[in-house]
Formats: structure tokens, sequence, C-alpha cells
């Protein structure tokens, strides 16, 4: 029973090994490659297709599978021991278009394109070859780029940028996928030249530096120049405006008092008129008072001598004698007789007859 037992067992274990030895795991990350040998009329060979990760079957001696890094893969051109790694690459040595040597430290980046695979295997086999493949196929473009840039184009960014751009754009991705393979990125760590071109490029960017300071410098004076000259313009145009505005004012406060002068003489002329107005209206009403006042008086010896009868002449003249003051009255020397009362009596208006006086009518 112990013995069926274990032939049992032993017969599962080398059925088990003989499964095992007929499947081929391919893991996630790698890409499989089928290739079967000649058999009889079969013709063996690559398979032209690529086989993701899984379970296949795998014969042998008929069968064999092989992989590839599915993943990106780094391949560094360095002197650097820190950053060169066994597959990696020496510092690349190139010369620009001036004739001047370089040193570029650089980085590219590849990866196997998708259903390109068996291509690559058919190149150079399974295994870092792939990583050999890259160094030998990113070196040259390289090269070619910086012969094609002055070695003053290094430092000009947007040059060095385009240039740099045009191995993603054409060259180096045209050359790796021809060759099956993709590029990720491909970037340029660093570019040093010869010490003596070093230091004749530092002196060259002294004298240029200097040569914009004094330019700038230059350029500072004219500024400020033009910024006095600015600030002289614009003083003399605001003594200008100035300037004028007090003449305005001047020729302003001239009309004005040209105009008040006028106004005042106007008013003047309007004051002496109603004035010469009032005067006469005032004489013509004193006139008018004296001529009522005459008449009144004449009026009142009229009645009084109505009032008298016949001796009213007398009494009128008695009455003016009463009020005579020779001051106040200019009367002719001819005549009359200023010292015979009947001559002043008879011209105040006294009738001598009527009064009994002889010799007088």
């Amino acid at each position: 029973m112990i013995k069926f037992t274990l032939i049992f067992f032993g017969a599962v274990l080398l059925a088990a090994l003989v499964v095992s030895a007929c499947i081929r795991r391919i893991a996630p990350d790698e890409i499989g490659m089928h290739t079967t040998s000649n058999l009889l009329w079969i013709r063996g060979g690559l398979d032209p297709q690529d086989y993701d990760a899984g379970f296949y079957r795998s014969i042998w001696p008929f069968e064999r599978w092989e992989t590839l890094p599915r993943s990106t893969q780094r391949i560094a051109f360095t002197n650097r021991p820190d950053l060169r790694g066994p597959n990696d690459a020496a510092a690349i040595e190139a010369k620009t278009l001036d004739g001047d040597r370089v040193t570029i430290e650089a980085a590219v980046l590849v990866k196997i394109a998708p259903g390109k695979g068996h291509i690559v295997f058919e190149k150079v086999g399974a295994g870092d070859a792939l990583r050999a493949l890259a160094r030998d196929l990113a070196k040259p473009p390289i090269v070619t780029v910086f012969g094609t840039l002055k070695t003053q184009d290094i430092y000009n960014a947007e040059v060095r940028r385009k240039a740099y751009q045009s191995l993603t754009t054409t060259t180096l991705t045209q050359l790796l996928a021809s060759n099956g393979l993709e590029l990720v990125d491909v970037s340029i760590m660093e570019v040093t030249y010869d010490p003596q071109y070093e230091a004749q490029l530092q002196r060259q960017k002294e004298s240029t530096q200097k040569t914009l300071l004094e330019v700038s410098q230059q350029k500072l004076v004219t500024e400020e120049g033009e910024k006095k000259k600015l600030m002289q313009g614009t003083d003399n145009e605001v003594q200008d405006l100035k300037t004028q505005l007090l003449n305005k004012k001047l020729t302003l406060k001239a009309i004005n008092d040209m105009a008040i002068a006028v106004l005042d003489a106007e008013s003047l002329k309007r004051v002496g008129e109603i004035e010469a107005d009032a005067k006469q209206y005032r004489g013509e009403k004193e006139a008018m008072g004296i001529q009522a006042n005459k008449e009144a008086e004449a009026n009142a010896v009229q009645l009084q001598k109505d009032a008298y009868g016949e001796n009213g002449a007398n009494v009128v003249a008695y009455l003016a004698a009463q009020n005579f003051s020779v001051k106040s009255v200019t009367m002719p020397s001819f005549g009359i007789d200023w010292f015979s009362p009947l001559s002043i009596a008879q011209h105040m208006g006294a009738v001598l007859e009527s009064a009994g006086v002889p010799g007088q009518k």
C-alpha cells in the first residue's frame, strides 16, 4: 500500500515537472519572443509578433522563448562614476561649427516601440544588447547637432533649445524608430570646453559686459540729459503759461477798469442830468411859487384896495412904506425925489388928491 502511494505521488510530481517544463511565463514588464526549430517539413524561426504577459506553451527543444524589457531604459553619456552604469558610455566628444572641441554629458531615455520587440530581438538579440543598440544610435545625432552650432550659440538659450529640440523631433527620433525603438526624452546635462577656450570665453564675456555697462551708462547720461531738457522745457512752458495768465488777468483788469470808468462816467453824467433836471424842476417850482405868492399878494392888495374903497390905494401905499427897506430895493434916482415924502408916496401908489393933498392930481 505504501509502495503504491509513493509511486502515485512520484508519477504526479513527474507529470507536474513535465507540464511546467512545457509552459513559459512572460512577466508584465517583459515582451516575449517565440522561436521554433525546423521540424521535418515545418520551417521554424522567429514569430513576427510580440507576446504580452501571460503563460505560453514551450515544448523543448522545438520551442524557445526570449524576453526584452518593456520599461523605459536610460543610457547615460558621462565621465562621472556616480552617474555611469555598466552599459553606459563616456561623455561625447564633439566639435562646434567654429572648430572648438566640447565635451557633452547627456542622458537618453528609450523604450521598445509597441509591436516592435521582435524587430529589436532580430537585430541584437535579448538581454542588455538593447541598451548597447540605443547607445550606438544616440551618439552620432548629438555630435551632428553640436556641429551645426557656433560656440557662442551654446550660450544663447533660444538657439540652444531649438537645436536640442531637433533631436527629439527629427534626427534621433527617426533613427531610433527605424530600429524599433521609441525616444522618450533626451537631456543635455552639461557642456564643457577646453580650459583655454573657457578662459577666452570668460574674457570675452567680461569685455561684452563692460561694453554693455558703458552703453548703459551712456544711455543713462543721455536719458538724464533728455530728462533735464524735458524738465527745462516743462518749466519754460509753465512760466509761459504763468505769464500768459498774468497778461490775461491784467488785460481783464484793464477791461474791467475801463468798463467801470465808463459806468462811472455814465453814472456821473446821469446823476448830473438828474441833478440838473431836479434843479430846473426846483427852479420852476420856486418860480411858480414866487409867482403864486406875488399873485396872492397882488390879489390881497386888490382886495384891500377894494375893501378901503377910494382910500384903498393910500392904505396900501402906507403899508408898503411900513415894510419898505431901502437896503432891499433898488430904484432909479431919476423921476423921484427921495427927499420928498409925497414923491415917494406917489411912487408907492398913493393917490394924493384923494388924500386931500393940495396941488396933486
